[in-house]
This record gives structure tokens, C-alpha cells and sequence, in this order.
């Protein structure tokens, strides 16, 4: 929702939530690491009835205990953890997994790690090792990263890609996207996929 209304002033944050309400949609996802905007969408989510989905970024399992909302504290519907890049095996058990699972069980909220580029997830192959390491994770599928990390050599995608893409999406109990424009006269044109 930054820089709307195109060629306006920013909407409020409230003006922001105010129209996500009114449009329909069920909750709002924003970053959980600022606290000043946590004190002003937390209570405003509250008023306009949204649910939360928040979006932490660790480095360690520590660093994600101390940025991640608990029951006291207004925890959101879904946490999004995207944690930066790790060294580890997928198939050791990892701090960062299984710290932020059991948090999550903790605080009763629903956890997904992100596929994201340049966070632990980045390959979709080491993504693949890892869910079959951790059966009990769950993924934020954003598979647009995989393209951009070139994971596929060109389209239309082989039919293993497919089917290594569709073992992720199995894993995804949500996804992120980006919605898209056709070309104008204003907008540089775009490769289509």
C-alpha cells in the first residue's frame, strides 16, 4: 500500500487499512521488526477488524525470539519468518527451524518460512532437501525468487522443474506475489512470462 494514490499524497496509515477493510480483505501483512509501526498497526487492525500476518527477517534463532510478537503482545493470525542466509545442512536440525516452530506452537500462531532470494531458502533445491528434512514445515511460497535466482534455464520449464515447483507449493500453507501492469506509454515495457 506505499506510495498510493499514484500522483497523490500517501494515504495515512489508517486511510490504508481503512480501504483493505472496505475492500474485503480479511487482514494486512506488514513488517514485525519496527516497533513504532507495530504500536500503529496493531491497534488499528484491532478497530478495522483485520487479521495480522507479520513478516520477521533473523539472522539466528535468538535474534527471532526477540523480534517475534508473543500472546502478551498482540500476536498476528500468521508470522512469515524469512530467515538470512544459513550454511547449515538442510537436513540438521537447524536452530533457526525448529526455535521459531516451537515459538510459534507457543504463542498458538500459524509460522511460514518464506522462499525468498538471498535468505536461507534462495534454492529451491536445498528448499527441497529442507522440507524433506523438517516434515512439519510450512512454507510462504514467493516462487517468483527461484526465477529470479535463475533456478530455470527457460520456458516453458522442464517437467522436473514442474514437479520440484509442485512439491513447494504442497508445502505452502500461504504465498506472496506481486501484481502486474500491462505496458503503457508511461511504464517501461516488461518481459512477460
Amino acid at each position: 500500500m506505499g506510495g498510493l494514490p499514484f500522483g497523490g499524497d500517501d494515504w495515512t496509515m489508517e486511510e490504508n487499512l481503512a480501504k483493505i477493510a472496505e475492500g474485503g480483505f480479511d487482514g494486512v501483512e506488514f513488517l514485525m521488526e519496527d516497533k513504532a509501526d507495530q504500536d500503529l498497526v496493531v491497534p488499528l487492525c484491532d478497530k478495522y477488524n483485520l487479521k495480522r500476518s507479520n513478516v520477521v527477517f533473523p539472522w539466528t534463532a535468538a535474534k527471532f525470539a526477540t523480534t517475534s510478537p508473543r500472546p502478551k503482545t498482540a500476536a498476528p493470525h500468521i508470522l512469515t519468518c524469512s530467515p538470512y542466509p544459513s550454511h547449515a545442512p538442510s537436513t540438521n536440525r537447524s536452530p533457526i527451524w525448529y526455535a521459531a516452530m516451537d515459538m510459534a506452537a507457543d504463542a498458538d500462531f500459524k509460522l511460514f518460512f518464506e522462499t525468498h532470494r538471498d535468505r536461507t531458502t534462495t534454492d529451491m533445491y536445498y528448499t527441497l532437501d529442507l522440507i524433506d528434512a523438517v516434515p512439519e514445515l510450512q512454507l510462504c511460497g514467493d516462487l517468483s525468487h527461484f526465477l529470479v535466482g535463475r533456478e530455470f534455464a527457460g520456458l516453458p520449464i522442464s517437467e522436473t522443474n514442474q514437479k520440484y515447483v509442485e512439491q513447494i507449493v504442497k508445502r505452502c500453507g500461504g504465498f506472496h506475489g506481486r501484481i502486474g501492469f500491462p505496458p503503457s506509454a508511461s511504464a517501461p515495457a516488461r518481459t512477460r512470462l
